[in-house]
């Protein structure tokens, strides 16, 4: 049975109020480019928000005096790491400029991709966390474009001397977490290791297939 043609017109004009606006261009482009390669982009949590805080507050001259207040001396274990490898440990320098959450979880990615790539083995071995003195010829130097996700490394990324100032003060709280996760990563990651029954970060388990019963 044919249907009449329905007689209902829509007109944008008087049904929809207001102008529609475009978003920015290149918008997604640096949403992307920001990133970095292999999933080592950082997101801050809640005890990464207080210690920048604090940082903030010290820099603005509203926090204590007497350094970057969260994060205290090396161990004794991490001592005798350095020593055992012939350096000394470094204190934790004070912090007198503002780090904005974006260059913070850009040093964090960085340190966590540069350590996984130098030291793969670390959580078995978590005393032997390396001194910042390990990373400062990558920070000094221009990032090469392998740790981006498009090879470009983006326009906005800080040159090398200004890089190498945000990881000295960020890499104290960085080896506080690194500690407290026993050298594995610091975000913990999906495991596809299923030998493990009680990880709870292990994904995709193979469900077991019951036997197909005979009447």
């Amino acid at each position: 049975m044919p249907l009449e043609k329905s007689k209902i017109t829509f007109n944008s004009t008087t049904t929809m109020h207001g102008s529609f606006i475009y978003p920015t261009p290149g918008l997604l482009e640096e949403c992307q480019t920001d990133v970095l390669a292999a999933g080592y982009s950082y997101v801050m949590d809640e005890r990464d928000a207080d210690w920048l805080d604090k940082i903030t507050k010290l820099a603005s001259g509203e926090g204590p005096s007497n350094g970057v207040p969260s994060t205290p001396r090396p161990d004794a274990s991490a001592r005798r790491s350095a020593k055992s490898r012939g350096k000394a440990p470094e204190a934790s320098p004070s912090n007198t400029f503002t780090i904005t959450e974006d260059e913070f979880e850009l040093v964090m990615g960085l340190l966590e991709k540069v350590t996984d790539e130098k030291m793969p083995f670390l959580h078995l071995t978590p005393t032997d966390i390396p001194l910042f003195s390990d990373f400062e010829s990558f920070f000094g130097s221009p990032v090469p474009p392998h740790h981006f996700p498009d090879f470009l490394v983006p326009p906005s990324f800080p040159q090398p001397a200004q890089l190498t100032k945000l990881a000295r003060a960020i890499y104290p709280h960085w080896r506080d977490r690194k500690v407290d996760r026993a050298g594995h990563r610091i975000i913990p990651q999906l495991n596809y290791d299923e030998s493990n029954e009680g990880d709870p970060y292990v994904c995709f388990r193979h469900r077991e297939l019951k036997p197909v019963r005979k009447t």
